[in-house]
């Protein structure tokens, strides 16, 4: 029988993240797993502003592979998630993480206020002047 518990998000890297649109997010999760050799399990993370329920804006997911185990044995893999314009400069943003396609309920793990999305900044040139004039 297939059996998960613990499931967690372990880090984040960077923690606190300040990011801009193009980088990587880095996510990582622990979880225990014991039973049979399990492949269709799947991580799904999310960004995005937790109140009542969970609004994603941008998320991602992984499939795993787990197992054999005849005890519970940890786990500790991760995913990334591409920022992109979807999301807005200047406000804290929510994380969270699920374990699915797995026997029974799925397993949840939040962190609020984790990223920070920095506002683009615009290429600025200035003290350009010629340094000398060759003739060809």
């Amino acid at each position: 029988m297939a059996e998960f518990r613990n499931f967690s998000i372990y880090y984040v890297v960077p923690d606190p993240a300040i990011l801009k649109v193009g980088d990587y997010f880095r996510v990582v999760c622990q979880l225990e797993y014991q039973g049979e050799f399990y492949t269709t399990a799947k991580i799904y993370a999310a960004i995005g502003t937790r109140g009542v329920g969970f609004n994603e804006i941008l998320a991602s997911q992984v499939t795993i592979s787990v197992g054999p185990n005849a005890t519970w044995w940890g786990y500790v893999t991760g995913l990334y998630i591409l920022i992109t314009s979807a999301i807005a400069p200047g406000t804290n943003y929510d994380l969270y993480a699920k374990l699915i396609n797995i026997p029974g309920a799925d397993l949840y793990s939040y962190k609020d206020n984790i990223i920070t999305i920095a506002a683009p900044v615009e290429p600025t040139f200035q003290n350009f002047a010629i340094g000398e004039y060759i003739k060809v």
